[in-house]
């Protein structure tokens, strides 16, 4: 077995999943937002990623920003999922989860009260 680093302690490891995992040396988080069809398209990662380049580019630590950026684009999804009809298609509920990135902040400023989940 490879000995860790001190580069490696300092990482934050993120599994997203029915409920996300989100792993640092001091901490595990186990999140529970976010809605099944969010898994189901492509690009998700993309977006979770530059949520968090976007939250450690104005010095979030990682694993702030991690915790943070996730739960946010479960909340928008969540609010996504909420809005559309029962006959919507996938692509309404992808168009409607962009959407709400760029309104839930402004919307709601609570939105982090939302939050389900935490640190174990």
């Amino acid at each position: 077995m490879k000995a860790l680093k001190q580069e490696d302690l300092a990482t934050t490891y993120l599994a997203t999943g029915k409920k996300d995992i989100i792993v640092t040396k001091d901490n595990t988080w186990i999140m529970e937002n976010g809605v099944d069809e969010l898994q189901r398209f492509i690009g998700t990662g993309d977006v979770l990623g530059a949520l968090i380049a976007a939250l450690l580019g104005v010095q979030f630590n990682s694993e702030a920003a991690v915790v943070l950026a996730l739960s946010y684009l479960n909340i928008c999804a969540e609010y996504a999922s909420n809005k559309l009809t029962f006959n919507a298609g996938l692509a309404d509920f992808r168009h409607e989860t962009l959407n709400q990135l760029s309104l839930l902040g402004k919307e709601n400023k609570d939105w982090f009260r939302q939050i389900r989940g935490g640190k174990q």
